[in-house]
Parts: structure tokens; sequence; C-alpha cells
């Protein structure tokens, strides 16, 4: 086919680059499993040059999701659980996938679903533009959760819900585990102690009768 698009029909490959030559074109084979070969007669070089600027737009226009990672700790308190929150809403509005993280200390591995609770009240503050890919589950001494962007439905005309969702505060009255995290788990570990001290009084009562 000629520089536009016609067919030419059946030629020799001399006779071809002859056509093309006389054009100050090239030929250039399109599709060389056919017999015969298709062949089109184009300027190469404008062909190399409009197919990079076309990638180039291509990749200006599409932007590549990245994986970010969010640290929270077993007792974070209610203010700083939502100004992470509220960076993680501002990197999933951006399209990333975000990766909640929580490193276990010592005792607070025997209570690892005090940090779990830690985890769902972290996803109600951002659930307004996420989903969840992968749920709160421990991994040794840390407690991981994977969060993804949620499509969200531009208002209509007339008005209708805000593009810019806000980040959500937990009620307390359905969940304080974020606000109290601290205070329970020191409770816990501190009943722990009690224990062991009662323990260790009757043994030495009995070890002295």
């Amino acid at each position: 086919m000629d520089e536009n698009g016609d067919q030419l029909g059946v030629m020799s490959g001399q006779d071809a680059n002859r056509l093309a030559q006389s054009k100050g074109l090239d030929l250039v084979k399109i599709n060389a499993t056919t017999k015969p070969p298709v062949c089109k007669i184009m300027d190469y070089g404008k062909f190399k040059f409009d197919a990079v600027k076309r990638e180039k737009e291509l990749r200006k226009t599409q932007k590549s999701s990245e994986l970010r990672e969010m640290r929270l700790s077993m007792n974070i308190d209610k203010h700083d659980l939502e100004t992470k929150a509220r960076q993680t809403v501002k990197l999933l509005q951006a399209g990333d996938k975000v990766k909640v993280s929580i490193r276990m200390k010592g005792r607070e591995q025997a209570h690892s679903k005090l940090g779990v609770g830690v985890m769902d009240d972290f996803f109600a503050m951002c659930e307004e533009v996420s989903e969840v890919d992968v749920k709160p589950h421990t991994e040794g001494r840390n407690i991981f959760m994977m969060l993804k962007p949620k499509k969200i439905e531009k208002p209509t005309k007339g008005g209708g819900k805000s593009s810019q969702p806000k980040v959500q505060k937990v009620q307390d009255t359905t969940n304080n585990s974020s606000q109290n995290l601290g205070a329970k788990l020191k409770s816990v570990v501190n009943q722990e102690e009690s224990n062991k001290d009662k323990e260790q009084i009757k043994a030495d009562a009995q070890s002295q009768q």
C-alpha cells in the first residue's frame, strides 16, 4: 500500500523499492507472516518520531499506582490516629494503595486482638475513600492490612455528596478501642504482673511452713 493507505496490488520487491524511492519515502514491511508479505510506503523516520511522541503522551496521562505504607502503634492515641488517617485518605485519593502496619513490642504480642481493633478503627476513618484489599492479619510480630482506593461517585449538578470526603471520626458510642487501647493494654499487663506476685507470695509462704 502507498503512503495514503491505498492498495497497490502485488509487485516485486525491486519495483516497490523503486516506487518508494521515487517519492522520497521508505518501504516498510508491516506483516511478514503473509504470503506475499504486506509492505507500506511511508516516511519511516516520521513514523518512529510520532510513535515515541504518542508513548510519552500516554505515560503522562497514566499514573501508575504506588504502594505506600502507614505505620501505627498499639497504644496510639485518637488524635494521632486521625492525623494518620487524613494522610492515608490523601494517598488513596491519589490512586495509591496503602499498607497499614503495627509492630508489636514485648507483651503486646500476647494481645494482638487490640492491634486488630486499632486497624478496624483506622479503616472506619478512611472507609469513605477506601476498600479493604487484605484484611488485618498477624505475621510474627507485625499486624498488616492493605487498603485500596474506592471509586467515588461524582456529585450531580443539583447537589449531592461532596467529592472531597472527610476523615470519619469513630464514635465513642460504638467503638472506643483506639482511644483507650493504651489503658487497656496497661491494665492487662498490670493484672498479669499482679497474678505473678500473688503466686510468688503463696509459694514463699508454703516454703516457710
